[in-house]
């Protein structure tokens, strides 16, 4: 059942969320995350911590934002079931601008 909704901006925002609508606030990034093959695409958080917005390439139209700081809504998994064993935002959003308030979804 979700629940929500929820900023995440360091690691511990991100404790026991499986499912929960959420704002990502990170940097977007081309990453390698341990024992997988191939760069994903990630919002890395203030801490250093990654959350994964897509196991390959950047979703459509984000690549130009490779490098800058954003805020992203979607579904966010801790421990997501199935794909890569790495936090992840699923049915991510467009990206916005971090300094640009959106609002939070209920």
């Amino acid at each position: 059942m979700a629940q929500g909704p929820r900023v995440v901006q360091v690691a511990a925002d991100l404790k026991g969320a499986a499912g929960v609508q959420a704002t990502v606030v990170g940097t977007l990034e081309r990453r390698h995350p341990d024992g997988q093959t191939r760069d994903g695409t990630a919002l890395v958080l203030e801490d250093g911590t990654a959350v994964y917005v897509s196991e390959g390439e950047p979703p459509a139209g984000w690549d130009w934002m490779i490098g800058t700081e954003v805020r992203v809504q979607g579904v966010l998994w801790e421990k997501p079931p199935g794909g890569w064993s790495v936090p992840e935002l699923r049915d991510a959003e467009s990206p916005m601008p971090a300094d640009v308030s959106i609002p939070i979804l209920k």
